[in-house]
């Protein structure tokens, strides 16, 4: 009986549906959890402790806490994550003036924000910044890569010239001995 009643509540804890609660949102559903955390993993905090925006671990007065709260609000009425994303990046614009989601934002706290909120951080404002340099990299990588197996080759193709001539160089005695030979062999 006793094997029953725990074997019960078991299969009861289980079955109920699991719900996961970030420290840095207030969002219930696990869906928007998840695109919160894709988020914050994606923009910088902005409080100097060059972290993104998830990591940030400072209490008190940080800059993430009103970077959080907009994420919160934005994601919980329907923004995608690439507005959300794109509204740090290149600014909120007159949204942040009027929207409730940076309500913090415009507390005297945090007023010094506003202008970064509206007008955006810049692609320094994102873990990754959206560059071409990587490309550049790549490009500039396979040309010295290239250049080098060329000096190589070319380096390679001296030495076995060289050995060729050296090989075929002859003394005068034995240039005119051979040509001798040659001339008898023709006669």
């Amino acid at each position: 009986m006793k094997f029953r009643s725990l074997v019960l509540t078991a299969v009861l804890l289980l079955a109920m549906p699991l719900s996961a609660q970030s420290t840095h949102s207030s969002l219930k559903d696990p869906q928007l959890l998840k695109r919160f955390q894709q988020i914050s993993h994606a923009v910088m905090c902005q409080c100097g402790c060059n972290m993104p925006l998830y990591y940030c671990n400072h209490i008190g007065h940080c800059n993430a806490w009103p970077m959080r709260q907009a994420i919160d609000s934005l994601l919980a009425e329907g923004y995608s994550d690439e507005q959300i994303i794109n509204g740090f990046v290149y600014g909120f614009g007159e949204l942040v003036d009027t929207h409730p989601a940076f309500t913090m934002t415009r507390s005297e706290e945090y007023s010094y924000l506003v202008p970064k909120f509206r007008e955006g951080l810049g692609e320094t404002g994102l873990t990754q910044p959206k560059s071409s340099a990587i490309g550049l990299y790549l490009i500039l990588g396979a040309l010295g890569i290239l250049g080098f197996t060329i000096l190589f080759i070319r380096n390679r193709l001296k030495k076995r010239a060289a050995a060729t001539t050296e090989t075929m160089t002859l003394s005068a005695a034995e240039e005119e001995a051979l040509m001798a030979r040659l001339y008898c062999e023709d006669n």
